[in-house]
């Protein structure tokens, strides 16, 4: 199949809920363009340790993208959004919102955070894989 590439995108979901963890992992899995190597942190502290590295997250990848929701516990995803953005290190990271936060001042401030698509849930393949083809996403090489 023309185009079809087997190597993997390193995603990183900032997700506290089990089930679109599981979703998310469901929908990608039935990809024919890409394959996904997922990884999924409860809240956006655990993100930034895992970005970093940190103690329990030595061996961690440099994802090639960011899924995250804004509903979060302990650290919000908007405030994940302003501390990576503060890190030179994470400034390019690629960052998606995948939410059912649909306020317009939640997707005004992660447009300012540099956040490159804004996903409702519930989203399927295809409007999946358009956002993520929309932001030139491929596996590192």
């Amino acid at each position: 199949m023309p185009g079809l590439n087997k190597e993997k995108i390193n995603v990183l979901m900032v997700e506290d809920n089990n089930a679109d963890v599981f979703l998310t992992k469901e929908i990608l899995s039935e990809s024919k363009r890409y394959s996904y190597n997922i990884s999924a942190v409860k809240n956006g502290i655990e993100a930034m340790e895992f970005l970093h590295k940190s103690t329990g997250y030595e061996h961690a990848f440099c994802p090639d993208l960011i899924i995250l929701d804004l509903d979060l516990p302990v650290m919000t995803g908007l405030e994940f959004l302003m501390e990576m953005r503060k890190d030179k290190e994470l400034l390019t990271r690629p960052v998606m919102v995948l939410t059912t936060a649909a306020l317009k001042s939640d997707i005004e401030k992660a447009q300012e955070l540099g956040v490159i698509s804004y996903l409702l849930k519930p989203v399927d393949i295809e409007e999946f894989e358009a956002a993520v083809s929309d932001m030139n996403i491929a596996p590192a090489s």
